[in-house]
């Protein structure tokens, strides 16, 4: 590590928020212009869109809106089993409690990025063992 650089942790670095569902039953919420991201659309690293759509009245009660920049983090579901899925939205976005949205603080804005999870959650993914449970022990 570099003489300059201090060894911190990603929680010291960052803010976590959950998304969330806004009520299906409520059509005034959906088929709005905002993106709503789930687990299905982290196909690819940047995402500019996603499958469903929601309305700024649908995001106000029951997601999260979130800026250009923030990385997006799978947290739960089925495809944690084989894959541990990061993205970058590229425009303002909401999302459903399956991600978790991490944005930098200013101080780590330069050091905290999409990439750098990216490569960290596949150090995540060594402590999983086949059946999707985490081995504790593991130090690999």
């Amino acid at each position: 590590m570099a003489s300059d650089w201090s060894q911190t942790t990603l929680g010291e670095c960052a803010d976590f928020f959950s998304g969330g569902t806004p009520r299906k039953s409520n059509a005034e919420f959906w088929n709005g212009t905002i993106p709503w991201i789930s687990g299905k659309d982290l196909k690819s690293f940047y995402l500019n869109d996603g499958e469903d759509h929601i309305t700024a009245e649908g995001a106000e009660a029951g997601s999260r809106l979130i800026p250009p920049g923030t990385i997006l983090l799978l947290v739960r579901g089925m495809t944690l089993h084989n894959d541990v899925p990061v993205a970058v939205v590229t425009r303002e976005s909401a999302f459903n409690q399956d991600i978790k949205a991490i944005r930098a603080r200013i101080a780590c804005r330069s050091t905290v990025s999409g990439p750098l999870v990216s490569s960290a959650t596949t150090q995540v993914a060594r402590h999983r063992s086949r059946r999707g449970t985490w081995n504790r022990g593991s130090r690999n």
